[in-house]
């Protein structure tokens, strides 16, 4: 289910794809990140496909999104958090340079 989630900031656009499978993780999900080109007719061209380095099957990563400032924050909705099935979490991903983001955190409840 692509566009799921969509955030925009500047000239990204980050599009939450929730039930998007990684290899054989079912739903694990995805979040594809967008830039805009320059000049008179800018097109917008994938810069990333990004996924929970801790991912699992049914965690629906990319089921919400929001970007500003070269920081993405996504919302994993059904990850396992200290032995507690369904719990979710929120990871923070920083832009470091064109095509190149990089997972910061993992954001969890605490109970």
């Amino acid at each position: 289910m692509f566009g799921w989630s969509v955030a925009i900031s500047g000239g990204f656009i980050a599009v939450g794809a929730p039930q998007a499978d990684s290899g054989p993780a079912a739903g694990r999900g995805a979040v594809y990140v967008y830039a805009v080109g320059s000049g008179s007719n800018p097109s917008w061209t994938q810069e990333a496909k990004l996924v929970a380095a801790d991912g699992a099957a049914g965690d629906h990563f990319g089921q919400s999104a929001a970007l500003s400032s070269g920081l993405l924050v996504v919302g994993a909705p059904f990850a396992d958090t200290g032995g507690r099935s369904n719990s979710g979490a929120a990871y923070v991903y920083r832009r470091l340079s064109a095509g190149s983001w990089t997972q910061r955190a993992r954001i969890q409840a605490l109970t």
